[in-house]
């Protein structure tokens, strides 16, 4: 069968080709890339222009399947002038400043950096992005850089700019494989702590009375399972907005999940988290700390831009340099990346890139500890440590096994990379690393090998460091773990265990107890509610804080990390916020001792007409015992909206419906034990008992461009968002059991805002009908009115609906063929024998040349250089290329589409585009539900009345009656029956009855002029035209409407 996708509430279908999944412990020692020559000019590139190039660059611009007509090159894009993080004014590392000064001072000096040097290039690149040869133009800060998607001639271009320092390639990655993994026996029990924490004398620093209390740890990685029991309460989203608790690059979802597969690390950024904060005195090193995370790997490959990202996300989680209530104290970062060719072939590992050396140094500059894993090897060597551990100034730990020896995979130095200090010690730390008691994504836990849990230790510990003195910079608590550390090996530090194991007591105490200081650690409201941005995946689990519009009550928590009490006093709240009145500004704050909490309340009003997912600002005054200066922080407006799924069953079709554009949803999220996949939607059944699954995918397609395609397609590489459509707060998914119109309805509503990239400014009400009487059990008719929410004309907006059967031959291969009836506006697929005939209808009223149907051979994309997508060009390309090829008869994994527009749409004017799933037991059967759901399109949704006698399936003519018509009797009655011309039941049909002799002369011209679909009956007395009577003898009726006729004998009797 056609495998599933990673189990997740949403996956891209199809992953990066396997080639691409170089493990890093594969690989061994490998060359220098980064220092590799420039193999010469590309084609159509200047010699000064090429070298700008990076060697990855220079090698992709001669790969043919780069350079083929309409490609286009993921680059990263550094501006001329840019001076290195060193250069710039920012706060060094070991500097004592006040938290929020440093972060403020950093984040904005970065801003400024790429703001003042980008502009240029971007207004370039957003002008070709409107030509078509640029795609996807983001700007980064924490490294000064431009990504996009460009064709090589545009690359030539912005090679030869004076303004352009380097491009680098924005190239695909792998995550660190573990080096073991063993299943664990049991929970670990609260207050029994693992022997790896053991070895590092961490329940030593706990009795000391630091825990994580008030610390907020950040884990960039394959994600977290949000919801396992060890970490659920301990998210910060629980208690803040959710975008300022998890960042999801690929899916855009609002909860936290973790993809990594069952059969590789059962969740390896969980089992880090694990380490961080898991459990209670077990298995995580500051286990009442709060947790927030970022998903950089999406079936544990990624882009190098998409790491950045998540790292500049964690850096500055709200977006505002003045707060820091949102700042984490520690980022772990336990990855190492693989290299790969162009080709996506197996390469040596790449243990160098100097993309991450900027982003290093800015993170640590803004004031939190990172912490990087040295990276897995099969056996490791001196230099083999990997990206980004491998970067001058991060700060790198090994893994030590069981018998305190250096593990035989930790990654060790010096680092080989250009321009680094041969003094330089790599790793800077060891811990434990063998057999290390943690978390799974399944809701149980594991033992597992590798550097990537040995750095969240170390990573535990900062936090238990920064917890006794808060107000210290990321350069001293690392110096502090340094020289507390126990040495190990040759005397000093070395290029196999660094300064030597982690001693966690050790460092707590060394390090100087700080002032009293309040941390802000959450938000929440009397009653229980709490919600979040809208969960579009339909994500299980708690929800984040929000306001309303209206008064509410905040309860502000805030938390005395450090061993100093707190003495009580007043505490204020304001806000600078138009929207914001502060009702009750005051509240008392208590005295409180170390590691105390108290929640102080407000309350404020909002104004009733601010839209839901703005960001709101207020301002904590704590009293100068308290830490002094305002806290500065951030809320949204929201309500809680989450992805619901509702499923027709009323006929002999079962298809699940949700409320953000996908339909069947047949995508695979693991059990609890991660041994088997469930459905979250039934996807698409016919007859309705019946238990095979005929349909993988379906979304409504909405575009404008080959850069603006909103959707709910799961088949884009890790560069792009899979959810475009964000569910409308206070619109309910209504499943109507009778609806108005059919026995069930299905009511939602969404807008396309989350398609961030390339967002039109649409809203969509979606609404479908299944039937349940005789003649329409055999059809699902889905509507969507599509509005215009921006502030200008949309033009050329196209819509369509995108569906991917599953039909399988009998050794479980995708086995589809696929054509199109143009008459019926019918895209049918069919299967292997004994399978039903299935397929889309486009109900719309319009000309043949207004629609546009595309059949999607697979396997064309998911041969494609670099992955397996279908791009957004791709997409507008099938909803505007009209009829390439109207089938495909060899059977083969098959998509296909139905788009129709082009139409315009002024500010707040909507269109209506209607579909139907049709299905029949053969052609004929699917033929013919296809017209009948027309026909109840038109009179139960349009409201068309029929008429009398109703429409039939074919031009009939009655025998006239009576016959023979006699000169003393009464005239004769035809009867005949006009059926549908095609599209539209109701567009009225050229019709002719005529009277003919023997001789084929017309001796009466009964009728002829246009009449509608239905059922009729017209009187002949026997006159010719002249008003004569005809004589005694045989005639002919004949009927005729377009290139139809009948014909009818009749006798005359005088």
């Amino acid at each position: 069968m056609k495998p599933l996708p990673p189990p997740a509430l949403l996956r891209a279908a199809f992953s990066l080709p396997a080639l691409l999944l170089v493990l890093l412990s594969m690989t061994g020692a490998g060359g220098l890339l980064a220092q590799e020559p420039n193999a010469g000019a590309p084609p159509g590139v200047s010699e000064p222009a090429a070298a700008k190039l990076d060697p990855r660059l220079i090698r992709r611009l001669t790969d043919p399947a780069a350079i083929a007509a309409g490609a286009r090159i993921a680059v990263l894009i550094t501006p001329r002038g840019s001076p290195a993080v060193q250069g710039l004014r920012l706060p060094p590392p070991e500097a004592q400043l006040p938290r929020r000064e440093r972060h403020a001072q950093a984040v904005e000096v970065l801003r400024a950096r790429a703001q003042g040097s980008q502009l240029e290039i971007l207004a370039a690149l957003r002008e070709r992005e409107r030509q078509g040869s640029a795609r996807a133009v983001e700007s980064l800060w924490i490294v000064n850089y431009v990504r996009a998607e460009v064709t090589p001639e545009l690359l030539g271009e912005l090679a030869e700019r004076a303004d352009v320092e380097r491009i680098h390639l924005d190239r695909a990655v792998a995550l660190d494989r573990p080096a073991e993994i063993l299943p664990a026996a049991g929970p670990a029990l609260a207050g029994q702590p693992s022997s790896a924490l053991e070895t590092a004398r961490v329940p030593e620093a706990w009795d000391q009375g630091f825990t994580g209390k008030g610390m907020l740890l950040a884990n960039l990685d394959s994600g977290v399972q949000g919801d396992h029991p060890a970490l659920a309460s301990k998210w910060r989203g629980l208690r803040a907005p959710i975008e300022q608790a998890w960042f999801d690059p690929f899916l855009n979802s609002t909860f936290p999940v973790d993809d990594d597969p069952v059969s590789r690390a059962n969740g390896h950024g969980t089992a880090t988290m694990g380490v961080l904060v898991g459990g209670e005195r077990s298995i995580g090193v500051a286990y009442e700390g709060e947790w927030i995370a970022a998903n950089i790997f999406e079936n544990n490959q990624s882009f190098i831009s998409t790491i950045l990202k998540g790292l500049q996300w964690a850096t500055d989680p709200d977006g505002d340099p003045a707060t820091v209530s949102d700042v984490p104290d520690v980022i772990n970062a336990s990855f190492g990346l693989a290299e790969i060719d162009s080709l996506g072939i197996p390469t040596d590992a790449g243990l160098c890139d100097e993309v991450f050396d900027d982003a290093v140094d800015a993170a640590a500059a803004a004031g939190a500890v990172v912490v990087f894993s040295a990276g897995n090897f099969d056996v490791a060597d001196a230099g083999d440590i990997t990206v980004p551990a491998s970067s001058l100034n991060a700060f790198a730990v090994g893994a030590l096994d069981d018998s305190g020896d250096i593990a035989d995979f930790s990654g060790r130095g010096p680092s080989l990379c250009e321009g680094a200090d041969p003094d330089r010690i790599k790793p800077d730390l060891v811990a434990p690393g063998r057999n290390v008691r943690t978390l799974n994504r399944s809701g149980g836990e594991q033992f597992i090998s590798g550097t990537s849990f040995s750095a969240p230790i170390v990573g535990g510990l900062a936090a238990l460091v920064r917890q006794k003195n808060p107000q210290l910079g990321a350069g001293a608590v690392l110096r502090i773990l340094t020289d507390t550390a126990r040495d190990l090996g040759q005397g000093g530090p070395d290029n196999t265990f660094g300064a030597g194991l982690v001693d966690g007591a050790a460092a707590v105490s060394a390090t100087p107890a700080g002032g009293p200081v309040l941390r802000l650690t959450g938000f929440g409201r009397p009653e229980a509610a709490g919600a979040g941005k809208p969960v579009p995946q339909g994500a299980p689990g708690p929800e984040g804080f929000f306001l309303l519009p209206g008064e509410n009550v905040i309860l502000v928590r805030v938390t005395n990390p450090t061993s100093s009490p707190v003495a009580p006093g007043a505490a204020r709240l304001a806000s600078a916020s138009a929207e914001i009145e502060v009702l009750d500004a005051d509240a008392e704050l208590p005295e409180l001792s170390a590691g105390e909490e108290a929640e102080l309340s407000f309350r404020v009003r909002v104004a009733d007409d601010v839209p839901a997912g703005l960001d709101l600002r207020f301002a904590l005054s704590l009293p100068a015992a308290a830490g002094g200066p305002a806290i500065p922080f951030t809320l949204v407006v929201g309500e809680p909206v989450e992805g619901q799924f509702a499923t027709h069953d009323a006929n002999e079709i079962r298809v699940t419906l949700t409320n953000f554009g996908a339909i069947g949803f047949w995508l695979g999220v693991s059990d609890d034990q991660g041994r088997s996949n469930e459905l979250l939607g039934d996807g698409f059944h016919f007859p309705a008992d019946d238990e095979t699954n005929y349909l993988f995918h379906a979304s409504f397609l909405v575009g404008r461009s080959p850069q603006q395609v909103s959707d709910d397609l799961p088949y884009g590489n890790v560069a792009q968002s899979v959810n475009d459509f964000h569910v409308l707060p206070g619109v309910p998914f209504s499943f109507l059991t009778p609806g108005p119109v059919a026995a069930q309805e299905v009511v939602g509503a969404y807008d396309d805002s989350y398609n961030f990239a390339g967002e039109i400014g649409v809203s969509v009400r979606q609404h479908s009908y299944a039937f349940d009487e005789d003649g329409r059990r055999d059809f699902v008719l889905v509507t969507y009115d599509v509005a215009n929410r921006s502030a200008g004309e949309l033009t050329n907006l196209r819509a369509g609906l995108f569906a991917d059967w599953d039909f399988l031959d009998e050794d479980g291969n995708p086995s589809e063929t696929m054509d199109l009836v143009p008459e019926l506006r019918l895209g049918v697929v069919e299967g292997p024998a004994g399978t039903p005939s299935l397929g889309i209808v486009a109900l719309n009223q319009m000309a043949l040349g207004g629609l546009s149907y595309r059949i999607v051979e697979l396997a064309d994309f998911q041969a494609r250089e670099g992955g397996s997508e279908i791009r957004e060009s791709d997409k507008f390309e099938f909803l505007s290329e009209g009829v390439p090829r109207e089938s495909v008869d060899d059977p083969q994994d098959l998509a296909h589409v139905l788009g129709l527009g082009p139409e315009t749409l002024a500010p707040g004017d909507s269109f209506q585009a209607a579909f139907a799933f049709v299905a029949g037991r053969n052609r004929a059967e699917l033929r013919s539900a296809a017209a009948r759901a027309r026909s109840t399109y038109q009179i139960e949704i349009l409201g068309r009345e029929p008429p009398p006698g109703g429409i039939p399936s074919t031009l009939e003519l009655a025998l006239p009656f009576p016959n023979p018509l006699r000169s003393d009797g009464p005239a004769a009655t035809i009867g005949f029956g006009i059926p549908e011309a095609g599209l539209d039941a109701f567009a009225p049909r050229a019709v002719s009855l005529r009277v003919l002799d023997v001789r084929g002369r017309v001796v009466r011209g009964v009728l002829n002029e246009e009449l509608t679909p239905g059922r009729y009956e017209r009187i002949w007395n026997g006159l010719d035209d002249e008003g004569r009577a005809v004589p005694s003898g045989v005639y002919a009726v004949l009927l005729e409407t377009g290139s139809e006729r009948a014909l009818r004998k009749m006798v005359v009797v005088r």
